[in-house]
């Protein structure tokens, strides 16, 4: 190609190809042979390459299905055709991966308990309940061992306390509850930051215990805006608000000097300070704040009755000393700062919107946890990851051995499970437990999308006909 293309150096360079090659940075020169580009005359883009609807990539149309190149088709390469798009978060994940409702693994399995164990983004959490209820054991824990240090020891007055703090089927963590029934995730306070709440109250009437900060003070129906909110060691909640400082003073001192200390800060001589004085004192001004209450105007008018037999260095020192007075009330007046805004503290019991029902309430009172609550009570269903987690007790195994018996080997996406499965579960057999190759599991059971658990027997019958293969091999061998 000649001048045309770069060398394999420019290319290293980051210099890009004039040809509308991919910057791909080492592979210019070659690119275009490879990628089978129709070339055409210096600088014409290529006919034959497509762009791909997903990546805004142009690629060679070898790059795409036919079915995707169709009027009815959706235009994506072949690499961009292995992921679909989730329809609850919007990520990308591999088609494989997606179940029946377009949900990707991290939003069928953990997408909300995520947001109670805080897991970064790229991660995908296995078995979230089962860490969510190592976090409420160690709450529990915590809570014993504050009541130990207390002098608390007996047992039923323990249990006790754990039976109130508890919540059936709910964690809390760091501000966060998560309902294991619903698998849902919420605010364990229903104002957020930046929201704006009206007060229902006078500050006076207030309950103030245990405030952080400085006390705001408000009246019944003003409204602030939240910018954080606090619950003390008490239990009651606090929200912090940015308010108006109100403007502060200039410092009176510089007012009460006397005409002496002026005209000495102004640096008069002595030969002038005598007649200085004299005009001060028979205009009434005795003091650096009566100079700077004095305007121009009627400086020039006083100025002008004294007459010829004010020298005109008199007049200059006079002036100087004004022009010092109020120097030394500008230089005070610059200290205060009248727009500046403090961070001020109110009880959050004093808003109309923080004595409406916490979200926990209003949770538990729904119709969808009711539901859920009275169909596990009844014993019409059964939460997978409770199943799992008793099962793993009773085996001895992780529960996460435990979860993939019914995921995997029983097929349950579902969090939840008829009473029967746990039955079902118990009895599947591990394949890499058993002393019979996977390739002949696949040989036996073609039917079968996954090989780590079968049942009884299933494996009963692959163990017959390894039997029989490996004793006609015998026979054979024999033979």
């Amino acid at each position: 190609f000649g001048s045309s293309h770069l060398t394999r150096d420019q290319a290293v360079l980051g210099i890009h190809c004039p040809l509308l090659c991919p910057p791909r940075v080492g592979t210019c020169k070659f690119s275009c042979l490879r990628m089978g580009r129709r070339l055409g005359s210096f600088g014409e883009p290529d006919r034959g390459r497509v762009g791909c609807s997903v990546c805004q990539r142009n690629l060679p149309q070898s790059a795409f299905a036919k079915a995707e190149l169709s009027r009815s088709g959706a235009g994506r390469c072949r690499d961009c055709a292995q992921y679909v798009q989730c329809k609850k978060c919007g990520g990308y994940a591999r088609g494989s991966d997606a179940d029946d409702a377009g949900r990707c693994p991290k939003c069928r399995e953990n997408s909300q308990v995520d947001l109670l164990l805080q897991t970064p983004k790229d991660e995908v959490t296995h078995f979230g309940a089962w860490r969510a209820a190592c976090l409420q054991r160690e709450f529990e824990h915590s809570v014993l061992l504050a009541c130990q240090h207390s002098g608390l020891w007996e047992r039923m007055l323990l249990q006790r306390i754990l039976d109130f703090l508890r919540v059936p089927f709910v964690t809390s963590h760091h501000g966060v509850q998560y309902c294991e029934l619903c698998d849902e995730a919420f605010q364990d306070v229903a104002i957020a930051r930046g929201q704006r709440v009206r007060m229902s109250q006078s500050s006076a009437l207030a309950d103030w215990s245990g405030c952080p900060g400085s006390a705001l003070k408000f009246a019944e129906g003003e409204s602030h805006v939240v910018a954080e909110v606090q619950r003390v060691t008490n239990g009651q909640l606090f929200f912090r608000t940015l308010a108006k400082a109100h403007p502060k003073r200039a410092p009176a001192a510089w007012r009460e000097l006397s005409l002496r200390d002026v005209m000495k800060a102004a640096q008069i001589s002595d030969d002038l300070q005598q007649g200085v004085f004299g005009f001060f004192h028979d205009h009434g001004f005795s003091k650096a704040g009566d100079m700077v209450a004095m305007s121009d105007q009627h400086l020039s008018l006083a100025l002008a009755e004294v007459g010829e037999d004010f020298m005109p260095d008199h007049r200059t020192a006079v002036l100087a000393a004004v022009a010092k007075a109020r120097d030394m009330a500008r230089v005070a007046s610059s200290r205060v700062v009248p727009d500046e805004f403090i961070s001020l503290w109110a009880p959050m019991s004093a808003t109309v919107e923080g004595r409406q029902p916490s979200p926990l309430v209003k949770h538990l009172q729904s119709s969808k946890h009711t539901a859920h609550a009275e169909a596990i009570s009844s014993k019409r269903l059964v939460l997978v990851s409770r199943a799992a987690l008793e099962l793993s007790k009773a085996l001895g195994e992780q529960p996460t051995a435990s979860l993939a018996r019914f995921q995997i080997g029983l097929g349950i996406t579902d969090r939840f499970c008829d009473p029967v499965d746990v039955e079902r579960a118990q009895r599947l057999q591990r394949v890499r437990d058993s002393s019979i190759p996977a390739k002949f599991f696949r040989e036996v059971l073609p039917g079968r999308a996954d090989f780590q658990w079968v049942t009884m027997d299933e494996l009963a019958d692959v163990e017959e006909k390894y039997a029989q293969r490996k004793g006609g091999r015998r026979s054979r061998k024999a033979s």
